[in-house]
């Protein structure tokens, strides 16, 4: 499909919206994912002042308007409300109305953009993204604080947003953007050690959630731009990654008591094996494996050695069973059951349970599907799930239209994101839920002749 005229459309107003909402969204990254409300205050405006920019500088019959869009944000606005009207928790409501409506601007914004407008929009985001990754490896490997976290014996990176699981959600949609670039044809060198980079930073979080959305989101490329194209440009990826990747899991434990130093030369060796394995020739991709194997071989006597029968085991992280998110579950399930249609209310639900002799409170489930029940009923999953099943349809319809990479590596993104927020609390990080919107306006992107 041929979009060559619709590069030469994009008005100023629409470069200032796109220019606006980078800068919230980088404002944010570096803000905690304007987790708090002093910084939400900050990022919710530049949202809403880039929506207005796009909308202002649309170009009449160039693309669809987006009413579709705008539709589905009225049932989750209106159970949102009527859900903190019943309670009265009015405090917890208003923010939750702020990033909702966050959210669909992103996604407005994201729309309306120019053809090259919005590949612009997804690079500026993969920009974002490699700050984030690129602080998660610097708080793990180098141990500092806020950007690396202690828990349970391992360093995490927790990186700017200063929550290793929020940086595993953003990272990991930005990873599957960047291999569905690699996809399209016109790659880049620079994709290629984006991509690197992203997947250090991913496993730098030691994020489960994180791990589970990346399969889900790797199942949809696998489905869309096939097997044979996804495994030749992920292999370079792949090469590079797992030596700079047992280079940062070497520095882990706490156990461990050497020099970053063998860490980040394995990190740059990794990434000097990757852009050598983009090349095409078969010779230099079969060297670039054989010091993989070589390297990692190396890395894991010299940290077995280190961390001795006293360190704390990796293996920990290769499960999904943990007492405490059981315990939140349940709780959250509790919660639901005593107000079933329309919820305790936004803010009310009371995450209390037992394990063992002790007992716990928690201020979220960590399972955003159960707190949404809990809090909103069965009124405020049907509202929020109804246009998330809608939108998917869009997009699987969009991408058989067009074969875009682009649209199957935002699809990817989404069902990757929707998949960890089974595990996790990102909904209430604003920054996440707004980039993945940003990603779903770009994909959902049409011609004015389509309409």
């Amino acid at each position: 499909m041929a979009f060559g005229k619709e590069t030469s459309r994009e008005t100023l107003t629409a470069r200032l919206a796109r220019v606006v909402l980078l800068g919230g969204v980088l404002y944010a990254a570096l803000a905690q994912g304007a987790f708090y409300r002093h910084q939400a205050i900050v990022f919710w405006p530049v949202v809403f002042v880039s929506a207005l920019l796009a909308v202002s500088g649309f170009v009449v019959g160039s693309r669809r308007w987006p009413c579709r869009e705008a539709a589905w944000a009225i049932p989750v606005l209106a159970s949102t409300a009527i859900s903190g009207a019943i309670a009265g928790s009015l405090d917890a409501t208003v923010p939750m109305l702020m990033t909702i409506v966050a959210v669909f601007s992103a996604l407005f914004v994201g729309h309306l953009a120019s053809e090259i407008g919005r590949r612009r929009l997804v690079a500026g985001l993969i920009g974002v993204g490699l700050l984030v990754a690129t602080t998660a490896v610097i708080g793990s490997v180098q141990r500092y604080e806020p950007w690396g976290r202690l828990v349970n014996g391992l360093w995490r990176g927790s990186s700017s947003l200063t929550y290793s699981n929020a940086a595993a959600g953003l990272i990991v949609a930005m990873l599957l953007v960047t291999i569905s670039r690699l996809a399209s044809g016109r790659r880049h060198r620079l994709d290629f050690v984006a991509a690197h980079v992203l997947v250090v930073g991913a496993v730098a979080t030691l994020s489960r959630g994180g791990a589970v959305g990346l399969v889900f989101g790797l199942g949809v490329l696998l489905l869309t731009i096939g097997p044979t194209v996804l495994a030749r440009v992920s292999a370079p990826v792949l090469a590079g990654s797992v030596v700079s990747g047992a280079s940062v899991l070497s520095m882990a434990s706490e156990e461990v008591t050497r020099s970053p130093l063998l860490a980040w030369a394995g990190m740059a060796l990794g990434l000097c094996i990757t852009v050598v394995g983009a090349e095409r020739q078969h010779a230099t991709r079969v060297t670039a494996f054989a010091f993989s194997v070589m390297f990692v071989v190396l890395v894991g006597v010299v940290t077995i050695d280190a961390v001795g029968e006293s360190g704390t085991s990796l293996t920990d992280r290769l499960t999904l069973s943990d007492e405490l998110r059981a315990g939140e579950w349940r709780a959250a399930w509790s919660e639901f059951e005593s107000q079933p249609l329309v919820g305790v209310g936004p803010g009310r639900a009371t995450f209390r349970f037992v394990v063992g002799d002790e007992t716990f409170t928690a201020e979220f489930a960590h399972q955003e599907y159960l707190e949404l029940a809990a809090e909103q009923g069965l009124m405020g999953l049907v509202a929020v799930l109804t246009p998330i099943t809608v939108a998917i349809a869009v997009l699987v319809r969009r991408w058989r239209r067009n074969l875009d990479p682009l649209i199957a590596g935002c699809l990817a993104a989404f069902i990757g994101f929707l998949a960890h927020s089974g595990l996790d609390f990102l909904w209430h990080i604003p920054l996440l839920p707004v980039v993945v919107a940003t990603l779903v306006g770009t994909a959902l992107w049409e011609p004015g002749s389509e309409s």
